[in-house]
């Protein structure tokens, strides 16, 4: 029985260009896949989670370009997921309309 304590994600080059153009530091953008642990696979899904499910596979891609080259660690895969959904146009918050107020504001 294969072992589930890493999993592959291999990048494609059409969504990751749609959502950060500037994101073409890799040399070679075939190289070898990324290895993720169960935990970092986890963390970047739970990331996905709230995005819409068609625009769930082009955050996984940004995450994935933004992850090449680097050693990749808990902390890193949080810190890159999180700068993806902020500096990308992915996440759409829903408005508040009148009469409605956020639990902040009460």
């Amino acid at each position: 029985m294969p072992s589930t304590d890493t999993a592959t994600i291999t990048k494609t080059e059409t969504a990751v260009d749609k959502v950060n153009p500037q994101s073409k530091r890799v040399s070679n953008p075939d190289s070898t896949p990324l290895r993720f642990s169960d935990e970092q696979l986890a963390q970047i899904m739970r990331c996905a989670q709230p995005l819409h499910p068609r625009v769930r596979i082009a955050f996984i891609e940004a995450v994935a370009n933004e992850l090449r080259g680097k050693v990749l660690g808990d902390g890193v895969v949080f810190r890159v997921c999180r700068e993806v959904l902020r500096n990308s146009t992915l996440f759409d918050p829903p408005t508040l309309g009148p009469g409605h107020t956020s639990k902040w504001d009460r």
